[in-house]
């Protein structure tokens, strides 16, 4: 992320074009029917402010990009490394410690809702506690929601834009790859302050491989569609309904349940294992392919276990009790 100071000054209503876009879909041919138009209408009906158009007064419109993870940078201030990934899920108690303020205009936090791969979601006390430690550091925060509306047990969909302080330094960053189940097709977006996205632009330059061509009206479909919340909403209730069987399944097993998104996590100390050790057991002697965690680290991660219940029949599931007891 570039420094505010180097921000190239085109007015607050102005939206560079992004030479990574294909030129049937740039957004001086088509507008409001791009991918960029359409994520922000998306936006619009859940209550939040974004705008699609090439011109206008609202300075939160999007910005379309190739499938990539966005990114931060930063100066390694504390604040700024105390946001990182996984570390952001325990801001709450953290942020009413006190702490030296400091204006830091180029660091930034990043979060992936719901969190990856435990399936944790933050709740409107949490999201004030970030809002709270952006504002006092000066930070933006940089806010993956390919999986935002997969929630669990009819948890209230919350977005950090709409907290007060936080249009400003909030960047979005959305897909067609969880929530539509198009993850093949490699197609994004970002949406943020105007003043900021010429520079986004110039990331997606030199980081990001051009979308396709087919993959950008495919996307468009699946955000225009009539039925695109009903859509989402019923794999939402699918994807529930293999939570509560992998859960149901594992009653006896330490495990995490998942808030929201398509995996969770078995705690396998108690079990006497890493999480590598059993993961070669259960795929060795039950068929089950799971993953590890020890390479995402942490303290705890040697003995953190991922399951993935995306693409599994029920029935299936429901066979993960009788397969681990094979094998402990």
């Amino acid at each position: 992320m570039v420094s505010h100071d180097r921000f190239r000054r085109r007015g607050p209503e102005e939206l560079l074009p992004d030479p990574c876009l294909s030129p049937l879909f740039a957004p001086d041919k088509v507008g409001d029917r791009s991918v960029f138009g359409a994520s922000a209408r998306g936006y619009r009906r859940r209550g939040l402010p974004a705008t699609g158009r090439r011109r206008g007064s609202d300075p939160h419109r999007p910005h379309v990009r190739g499938h990539a993870p966005a990114r931060a940078a930063g100066r390694g201030d504390p604040p700024a490394r105390a946001l990182g990934l996984r570390s952001l899920y325990g801001l709450a108690a953290r942020s009413r410690r006190p702490r030296r303020a400091r204006r830091r205009p180029d660091a930034g936090a990043l979060h992936h809702e719901p969190i990856h791969p435990s399936g944790g979601v933050l709740d409107a006390e949490d999201w004030a506690a970030v809002a709270e430690l952006c504002e006092r550091h000066d930070l933006w925060l940089i806010y993956n929601a390919a999986m935002e509306r997969i929630l669990y047990d009819r948890r209230p969909y919350l977005h950090p834009a709409g907290l007060p302080g936080m249009r400003d330094r909030t960047l979005t960053v959305g897909s067609v790859s969880k929530e539509y189940r198009m993850i093949g097709w490699r197609v994004g977006w970002v949406v943020g302050p105007a003043a900021v996205l010429a520079d986004v632009a110039k990331v997606g330059i030199y980081n990001v491989v051009t979308g396709v061509g087919i993959g950008q009206p495919g996307a468009l479909a699946a955000l225009t569609a009539a039925d695109e919340a009903a859509n989402v909403a019923a794999s939402v209730e699918r994807w529930e309904r293999r939570r509560e069987a992998v859960l149901e399944a594992l009653r006896n097993y330490p495990v995490r349940p998942a808030a929201g998104g398509w995996s969770l996590l078995v705690d396998t100390r108690p079990m006497g294992l890493t999480a590598r050790e059993l993961q070669g057991r259960l795929l060795a002697r039950a068929g089950v392919a799971a993953t590890p965690m020890d390479a995402w680290g942490g303290p705890e991660a040697e003995y953190r276990l991922r399951l993935v219940f995306s693409n599994e029949p029920v029935a299936r599931l429901r066979t993960l009790g009788d397969r681990f007891a094979r094998i402990l």
